[in-house]
């Protein structure tokens, strides 16, 4: 089993496209305005752009008679993405972070890219100059850049939460996809399909590798995955805790305070998120309860919570992302004891297994 995980530091949001909308008083300028930025700055092919406006405008009737049924449901899934945490990096941060993986490893890494990052170009160039070997693609259609990043050797895996999306990974050339089931923290599908469920419909549905995701902690549980037809797991919530990562103490103690049923799915009318229950989280259950509107969680959601939460400390009012397996884990190791305890763990529950019959 291979594990890979390597994120950039994806910290402040930028407006959203729903929010620009509400601002704009004229409806012929607000589709105007909301294509421009779709196609200009986002990079949107232009006839996906005229769905994705109607989505901003809440105009679904418009929507559904742009696009095939079949399309209808992936572009829904890619505006979900779209309406709620659009990460903006810090090129030059990044690029420092690229200098330093080559300095310190000869192993294999990758770098997580949301296709929607409004410097998507400038992005891809510099992954492409500095020699980037592996790509996880996510938040959008990998169409447009896979064909691109494959020209220069570089292996292309994209995040998905539904068989549909892997079909289209497939059709799109990637080489693996990551099927991320509804246990994972942050963003979900909207399907909230469990990883359990999703991974052998992936598995079926298409002929790509599948890196299982989604309440992935130990060996027990690559085991699982690997049993399920994954060919690797890719692990978030446990590595975020490490002692190596950046997240604020305040922070990884929660996550190891946190019990189980401590976390839920949030924010469903922007993008599902998996967030644990503090008093940001039930401003956001008060407001979902009460019916409101796209417009109402956007401006709660405001901008930079997640970084508030995670990498500031806030406890009460950020925005504290992390997966059901939360409530497993109970003390902060390195990244070496992680891997030593997954990797003992495996082959012990391999061992047990290995008599078992039916």
């Amino acid at each position: 089993a291979v594990i890979l995980l390597l994120t950039t530091n994806q910290e402040a949001f930028l407006p959203t496209i729903l929010s620009r909308c509400v601002q704009l008083k004229l409806k012929p300028l607000r589709d105007f305005t909301v294509k421009k930025y779709l196609t200009d700055t986002l990079h949107v092919e232009e006839a996906d752009a005229d769905i994705y406006a109607a989505f901003a405008r809440g105009n679904l009737g418009k929507a559904i008679s742009l696009a095939s049924s079949e399309d209808f449901k992936l572009l829904h899934g890619e505006m979900l993405h779209l309406l709620k945490h659009i990460k903006e990096m810090d090129i030059s941060e990044l690029l420092d972070y690229i200098r330093k993986m080559k300095e310190a490893t000869e192993k294999p890494w990758g770098i997580n890219v949301p296709l929607l990052y409004p410097e998507i170009d400038r992005l891809m160039d510099i992954i492409i100059q500095e020699g980037v070997k592996i790509v996880f693609t996510s938040a959008g259609s990998p169409k447009k850049w896979t064909p691109l990043l494959k020209s220069h050797g570089i292996t292309v895996v994209h995040v998905i939460s539904s068989a549909l999306f892997a079909k289209k990974c497939e059709e799109a050339g990637v080489d693996a996809v990551v099927a991320e089931g509804f246990e994972a923290g942050g963003h979900n599908g909207r399907e909230e399909t469990t990883t359990l469920t999703l991974i052998p419909n992936v598995v079926e549905s298409c002929s790509l590798p599948v890196i299982a995701a989604g309440g992935i902690s130990s060996g027990k549980s690559v085991v699982a995955a690997m049993t399920l037809g994954a060919e690797g797991v890719q692990i978030g919530t446990r590595f975020a805790v490490a002692t190596e990562s950046s997240a604020h103490p305040a922070f990884k103690q929660r996550v190891f305070d946190t019990e189980e049923g401590g976390t839920m799915l949030a924010l469903k009318k922007l993008a599902p998120t998996r967030l644990i229950k503090n008093e940001f989280f039930n401003q956001v259950k008060a407001l979902e309860d009460a019916g409101a509107e796209t417009a109402q969680l956007t401006e709660l959601l405001g901008k930079g919570r997640a970084k508030k939460g995670i990498f500031e400390g806030d406890m009460t009012e950020g925005e504290l992302e992390i997966g059901q397996i939360a409530s497993m884990l109970h003390k902060e190791e390195t990244v070496s004891e992680i891997m030593e305890d997954i990797i003992a763990d495996f082959n012990k529950t391999m061992s047990k297994l290995s008599d078992l019959k039916l």
